[in-house]
């Protein structure tokens, strides 16, 4: 189903198999780039297959969205 808007945020709170058994989180930009969270990073994934370190020092990455404004959340349950 093709939607007519694009919405504000999409929020992908799903476990997946990571690298080395470790689970993963996804989000997706309005670019189209797939963010992924495993083993304390965050790598950003381009529809070209440029695969590149986004973000680092997470314990425990269990969600991952982005706001209206492109603003990047990550929520990390290991770390308060």
């Amino acid at each position: 189903m093709a939607l007519d808007e694009k919405p504000d945020l999409v929020v992908l709170d799903m476990g997946m198999p990571g690298l080395n058994g470790i689970s993963a989180c996804v989000a997706f930009d309005a670019s189209g780039n797939l963010y992924a969270a495993t083993s304390g990073s965050v790598e950003k994934n381009a529809p070209d297959g440029t695969v590149n370190n986004f973000a680092t020092e997470f314990l425990g990455a269990s969600g991952l969205a982005f706001g209206a404004s492109g603003d990047f959340y990550v929520a990390d349950q290991a770390n308060n």
